[in-house]
């Protein structure tokens, strides 16, 4: 073997053994949270004064945790950003969000946390009664971009 030869295997074997210890010290030095992505939808979700999470789900989520001895951070985000983060981001997951068939190939959907139904709602003293949905029609209608029913 000429001396070229063996500078080429050293060289090799070597990055080699760099390429596996860099490899692994990111796996060891990966967060082993789940993150859990989220955009303010009251009651469900929301900050408090000190811009922590607070609401239903994320009590829900927070007792889920606990008993499961599962670390997490919880990151708020637009709807259609915490989707792209939750499909591309090694241990995340995105909440609340509606379950649809055109998720469905995306997602590994775990379990509803809550169940609930669509509706209008409006400010109470605006007093709008509603029997069959043409009665909304002089009405605007707002949905968040990216949400299941936009």
């Amino acid at each position: 073997m000429g001396r070229m030869e063996m500078n080429r295997t050293l060289f090799s074997r070597w990055l080699a053994g760099a390429i596996l210890w860099l490899g692994l010290n990111g796996i060891l030095a990966a967060d082993p949270r789940i993150g859990l992505v989220t955009f303010s939808e009251r009651p469900l979700v929301d900050r408090d004064e000190n811009q922590q999470p607070k609401g239903l789900v994320v009590s829900v989520l927070a007792e889920l945790m606990h008993r499961a001895g599962l670390e997490y951070n919880i990151k708020f985000a637009p709807p259609k950003r915490a989707l792209l983060i939750a499909q591309r981001t090694e241990n995340h997951c995105v909440f609340p969000i509606d379950r649809s068939q055109e998720r469905e190939v995306f997602f590994k959907w775990v379990s509803p946390v809550l169940i609930s139904r669509h509706g209008f709602y409006a400010q109470p003293e605006r007093n709008i009664k509603l029997v069959t949905l043409k009665d909304a029609r002089p009405y605007v209608i707002g949905s968040y971009l990216g949400s299941g029913v936009s």
